[in-house]
């Protein structure tokens, strides 16, 4: 990740205090809180660029609308328009479809992944798709 790279973590972030991890991490952080995100935490970290609703929508790529929720939904927001969903909370244990995509760390090798739209589907930058663990299978 950049220094100036802009970064979203959707939930779970830490069982204990953030801000020694988001110190070893580059970029602007921004959190969407998940269940295990408990609020005495999130109050004590203060390297959070914000701490953003449960369900938060952004614009990426100056057009590209995103939804970004802890939990995985089945309809969301603009949806019927082409705007993808990141979530996080399953594990691997809930595969995407062609607008959604589990982005745990825990489906990437535990890395940061940069999405760009490729052909109506979504992969990290570096080419790799959440299968490179065997727990979200698309």
């Amino acid at each position: 990740m950049p220094r100036n790279g802009v970064v979203y973590h959707v939930g779970d972030f830490a069982f204990a205090d953030h801000d020694p991890y988001l110190r070893r991490l580059n970029g602007e952080k921004h959190l969407v809180p998940g269940n295990h995100d408990h609020r005495s935490r999130i109050e004590r970290a203060t390297l959070w660029h914000t701490v953003e609703d449960k369900l938060t929508h952004i614009e990426v790529m100056g057009d590209i609308q995103v939804v970004l929720c802890h939990y995985a939904m089945r309809v969301w927001r603009n949806a019927r328009h082409g705007a993808p969903h990141f979530y996080g909370h399953s594990h691997g244990n809930l595969p995407g479809d062609a607008q959604s995509l589990d982005v745990g760390v825990d489906c990437w090798d535990f890395a940061p992944a940069s999405f760009r739209p490729r052909c109506g589907s979504w992969t990290s930058a570096s080419g790799s798709s959440p299968t490179t663990t065997s727990r979200n299978r698309r």
